[in-house]
């Protein structure tokens, strides 16, 4: 068991180091193009947002393509959510296992009471609490999947809409109209105006 949580440690660890890194390298690479040239002409570079870059910074580094967007707010929240999956994948983890011990072991007795972190369970209500322990694991085990999908894919929607267009030129009007004689239906009468 310490095997695993070991692991566990190491790969958080790992993750912590890869994300610190990129934050590292991506804000020398704004720095080194925040000096003027003042040999340069005066030029006006238009730089596209690209949707696929968003996508593989967020599936390499979840929130990453926030960062790219320039939603970086969304960073904690994502970040927030997959702790709290992991702290719970990690709460239930333990107490299965615990509990399966309990169940597995040889001396096992539906008579005796057990001792489940802090709490003391009957023999006959341990494969209840095994089965429901197992279950909110795999719950949290989904819903971290759910936030890293989720993840991306406002990571894709953010990025399609960084250039969109939102002025205050977009209107729709309803105006009356007084449509002449020569047309066959003359009279009053409604006109959608749009402009863009």
């Amino acid at each position: 068991m310490s095997n695993r949580k070991d692991l566990f440690c190491n790969a958080v660890l790992c993750l912590k180091s890869v994300f610190i890194g990129i934050l590292i390298l991506l804000s020398s690479y704004h720095n080194s193009y925040c000096q003027e040239d003042p040999s340069l002409q005066d030029t006006i570079k238009i730089k596209h947002h690209s949707p696929r870059a968003a996508i593989v910074l967020s599936v390499l580094v979840p929130g990453m393509g926030q960062i790219y967007n320039g939603k970086i707010w969304k960073v904690p929240i994502i970040y927030a959510a997959e702790g709290t999956a992991l702290y719970l994948y990690n709460f239930n983890q333990v107490r299965y296992k615990k509990i399966l011990n309990y169940l597995e072991s040889d001396t096992f007795d539906e008579s005796q009471r057990y001792e489940v972190y802090g709490r003391s369970l009957g023999g006959s209500v341990l494969p209840r609490a095994r089965d429901f322990f197992r279950k909110n694991r795999d719950y949290s085990i989904l819903f971290f999947g759910g936030v890293y999908v989720l993840n991306i894919i406002d990571a894709l929607v953010d990025a399609h809409f960084f250039e969109y267009d939102i002025s205050d030129d977009l209107s729709l009007n309803i105006q009356p109209v007084y449509y002449s004689p020569e047309i066959k239906a003359g009279g009053p009468g409604l006109q959608l105006v749009f402009t863009f």
